[in-house]
């Protein structure tokens, strides 16, 4: 199962619209087609930023199912590479952390990251759009995303 971690702007974009890539994501990770990773600094920005921002009967009930089935890891350190929003780094710490095959996101900080590289050696973590990564998981479903770096566009 491939292992993701969603940045903020994907839950709260799923919250408007159930037709979105971003909540066919959110979706395929509380079925646990998808692993979602998050560290206790991710979740506490989703719980900040959601209870401000979002306002649509359910999506309280959405978030609490998508944390249910979401593994926590705890990252030792956090990376200081997002240079002009370093709140950021939090996203690429859980993703090295849990060892995410990607981050998906809309934010340009992260995307233009892409693929990111973590000291150490470890494998390169993709950083995509959620329609970027909805439109390869409809393309390939049945295939087990055997190697989601080729899929996202790397052969």
């Amino acid at each position: 199962m491939k292992r993701v971690v969603l940045d903020t702007n994907v839950l709260v974009s799923s919250a408007y619209d159930e037709l979105s890539a971003s909540w066919k994501i959110v979706e395929a990770c509380m079925r646990e087609e998808l692993t979602a990773i998050v560290s206790p600094a991710l979740r506490g920005e989703y719980e900040e930023i959601l209870s401000k921002t979002v306002n649509v009967r359910g999506h309280e009930e959405q978030i609490r199912a998508f944390l249910a089935a979401a593994e926590t890891v705890h990252p030792a350190t956090v990376p200081h590479v997002v240079q002009d929003d370093p709140e950021d780094d939090k996203v690429l710490a859980a993703a090295v952390e849990g060892k995410a095959d990607a981050v998906i996101t809309n934010d340009r900080h992260l995307l233009n990251l892409d693929p990111y590289r973590p000291e150490g050696g470890s494998a390169p973590i993709r950083i995509v759009r959620p329609l970027t990564l909805e439109n390869l998981r409809s393309e390939e479903r049945g295939s087990g995303w055997q190697d989601l770096a080729r899929l996202i566009g790397i052969r």
